[in-house]
Order: structure tokens, then sequence, then C-alpha cells
């Protein structure tokens, strides 16, 4: 790949595929409507639903992710352990980008401090940090062979639902892990994603609850919102 890339953005698009971008878009979209789904019909009282809802999310969430190397075999994705060895993420490898995925509040929160986010962002070798300007910018040089550049997935809830995403956008932190140098928001094909996941479901009439999810996709794409 030739290392004259001039920013983040570029050298994400030319390593990550568009069809690749929109099945990412595709599995944290799932993740959210299917964790809803879950805890919905094992009939969890609503405060017990409430605390579950985060972690069926973030599971359903990384199991898709890593399913998308089924689809797009030249990716490689795996589930790695932490430097503590208590919890595991999901990695992503998509020519000479490392991705992972985190929940945020907002598209400009960082992500909650982790050793192997350092660890990865710390690998950072394509691109320098301008510090008058605060951007990455191509090194003079030809990077090393094994240069990468890491970006990570962030989603958040929306506030008025939140089992639909607010945002998915890929954020490149600098090599200290301590802010985003530049950021990619996806293409999203909500429309035609929906659609997909409605017809692959065993249900042929929507109860209550799922009609509302339906409603609620539409009213945003209605007014040009993310969803």
């Amino acid at each position: 790949m030739n290392y004259t890339l001039r920013d983040p953005k570029e050298f994400f698009n030319a390593h990550v595929p568009k069809e690749l971008q929109q099945d990412i878009v595709r599995a944290v979209l799932r993740g959210y409507v299917d964790a809803n789904d879950e805890i919905r019909f094992a009939e969890y009282q609503q405060e017990e639903a409430h605390d579950l809802f985060p972690y069926v999310r973030r599971c359903r969430i990384d199991r898709y992710l890593r399913q998308l190397s089924m689809k797009h075999p030249e990716v490689d994705t795996r589930a790695e352990l932490n430097t503590a060895r208590n919890s595991y993420h999901t990695y992503i490898r998509s020519g000479d980008v490392m991705l992972t995925a985190s929940v945020v509040d907002r598209p400009t929160d960082l992500a909650r401090e982790a050793q192997f986010r350092n660890e990865y962002a710390g690998r950072q070798t394509r691109f320098d940090v301008d510090a008058e300007r605060n951007t990455l910018k191509v090194m003079n040089s030809p990077p090393p062979l094994d240069g990468l550049l890491y970006g990570i997935i962030l989603h958040g809830p929306d506030k008025e639902n939140r089992t639909l995403p607010a945002f998915i956008r890929v954020a490149f932190p600098d090599r200290c892990c301590s802010s985003y140098i530049d950021h990619v928001d996806l293409d999203l094909p909500y429309a035609e994603v929906v659609e997909e996941m409605w017809l692959g479901r065993a249900e042929v009439v929507a109860d209550e609850a799922e009609v509302k999810l339906r409603d609620a996709i539409r009213t945003r794409q209605s007014q040009g919102r993310l969803l």
C-alpha cells in the first residue's frame, strides 16, 4: 500500500472495503435490536432489564462482529483476552487497520481507558501527530512493514430509545489514546438493514413493542437523523 495516503480516513477506506463497513453497521444495529428482544422475551422485571441490557448488547455486538470473517474471509476477527486476563474484547484486522468496539455517550467521548486500547494505539506507526495543528500527518519516510492504523468503532444508545444506536463511527486515537485525531462516519444503509431484520424474523405478526421499534426507525429516517 502506498504510504503517501494523506490521512487516516483515506487509509481506512483503502483497507476496509465499503461492503465491510456496511456489515459493521449491520452488526452493531443487530446487536441493539436483538439484545432488546432477548431481554424482553426473558420477561425480566423493568429494573433488572434496564441493568442487564448493556451487557447483553455488548455480547451480541461482539458476536456479530466476530462473525464478519465468515462473509469476509480476508478479515481476521477473534476474541482477545485483556492484559489483566479478566475480560475479552473483539479484535478485527482488515488489511493494515485494527479495530475494536466501544460504547460511549457521545461520538466525541473517549472510550473508557483500557490497557489493550492503549497498546493498540501505541502501535500506530502510519501517521505522526502534528502537535501544532493537532492532526495526524503522513510520515516523511515509509512506515515499518507492520505499520498499522488503529480505530475504535464507537456507538451509543439513542436517548429517546436505547434499543437503537444514535451514532456509529470509527474514531482514530493518537498514540497515547488520549484524544481522537480523526474519524469516519460510516455510510449507514439503515432502511435496507432494518428490512432485512424484519424479513428474517420468525414471527408473522409483530407485537406492540416491535411495531414501536419499527415506527421509531422510520421516524428518525424521515427526520434525516441517523436512524
